[in-house]
């Protein structure tokens, strides 16, 4: 085989390796990825019958934007009536009860934070698939996420985050872990983590 020949065949197959290199790059490794908090947020609140107001938060931790992005926030119950099967309802993310929320971009390292709207849900109220206690202080407007959580009722929440990466164009879905009644705690948040109201910030290097 002539050297020319081995040239041409050897030039192909590294060309081809570089493309598979970059497409992997551009696709895989700089891409917008998103982290979310290792708990959920409590915190006291005057502006709900419940006491309590509860935040979600997460993080572009990727080297690109992520924009075009939707938020929403889904409960899980496991129903009473059909053990093995789970009613889903997608939780209020404002006072008006939207149950979407969008934003144009989040920016890489940019951390961002949203509160639950617990009782602007109207399924609470009327849906016979919760506990008697659940529809009436939803009824009052006083229904706390810790009453989905904690038993008898046992929810799951899962938080997802769905936007388009800035370079590619392709849709990212992400969602979080299924957060449990032990997930929750009173504070605020620091990076991913909830820390105690009165917990000192760390300085910057």
């Amino acid at each position: 085989m002539s050297d020319i020949v081995i040239s041409n065949i050897l030039g192909f197959v590294l060309g081809i390796l570089a493309s598979f290199v970059s497409w992997w790059i551009l696709f895989h490794a700089l891409v917008p990825k998103v982290a979310f908090g290792n708990a959920l947020c409590r915190a006291p609140t005057s502006d709900d019958a419940s006491g309590w107001k509860y935040l979600f938060q997460f993080a572009n931790i990727g080297r690109r934007l992520l924009i075009d992005v939707q938020i929403r926030a889904r409960l899980a119950v496991p129903r009473p009536d059909r053990p093995g099967l789970w009613n889903v309802v997608t939780l209020a993310l404002d006072w008006d009860g939207e149950k979407k929320l969008e934003i144009p971009k989040v920016k890489n390292k940019g951390h961002l934070a949203y509160r639950l709207f617990i009782n602007q849900v109207p399924d609470f109220q009327q849906s016979s698939l919760y506990p008697e206690f659940v529809r009436e202080k939803a009824t009052r407007g006083q229904l706390s996420l810790d009453d989905l959580l904690k038993p008898p009722v046992n929810g799951k929440l899962t938080v997802y985050v769905a936007g388009f990466d800035e370079l590619s164009g392709a849709r990212k879905l992400f969602a979080s872990k299924a957060y449990i009644a032990q997930d929750i705690k009173e504070g605020r948040f620091l990076a991913l983590d909830v820390v105690p109201k009165d917990a000192p910030t760390p300085s910057a290097a």
